[in-house]
């Protein structure tokens, strides 16, 4: 009777492993976006505020600053919980060379939008053109009588055009 190494059945099992640990940590990574206008909707039922910003390169990072003919960074917000949905158009969002970014900020009621309120949007690059992430928001009742209201979502956002001309990093 002839003996079987166990040597190869090893071998194998290991490099199985080792090729499922490298597809499950490239499903978590982030990837360098390309420069240019983005939109993006929120994954979520019912009307909605699309997001749309300009992502110029700065140095070895990015930046995300208003799109063509916006006031401010939109984010992407369901239109019952948008909260001020448009940056005030000094802030821009940093972005890792890896594509990733986190915005956090408060607002009240004497920032302008009518209503206090919070956002927490962050997300990444998941190609060149392709960006998600998650939103929260926070609205307490507005002066136009709207509701407060606490809103937890998905979104999605694609490349949409080059940049327009003059885009530049503040």
């Amino acid at each position: 009777m002839k003996r079987l190494s166990l040597v190869p059945l090893l071998a194998v099992i290991a490099f199985a492993a080792l090729i499922g640990s490298a597809a499950d940590a490239s499903k978590h990574k982030s990837t360098k976006p390309k420069e240019g206008q983005y939109q993006a909707a929120p994954d979520t039922k019912g009307d909605y505020y699309g997001g749309a910003w300009s992502l110029v390169k700065d140095g070895s990072k990015f930046v995300m600053v208003p799109y063509d003919s916006y006031a401010g960074v939109a984010y992407p917000a369901p239109a019952k919980c948008a909260g001020g949905q448009l940056l005030p158009p000094e802030e821009t969002v940093p972005v890792s060379a890896t594509g990733r970014f986190h915005y956090k900020r408060s607002f009240s009621k004497d920032d302008g939008y009518g209503l206090q309120f919070s956002v927490d949007w962050k997300g990444k690059w998941k190609s060149s053109r392709r960006v998600e992430g998650k939103v929260k928001i926070t609205a307490g009742a507005s002066d136009a009588g709207s509701k407060p209201c606490k809103e937890s979502y998905d979104w999605l956002g694609n490349y949409a055009l080059p940049l327009a001309p003059g885009t530049v990093a503040p």
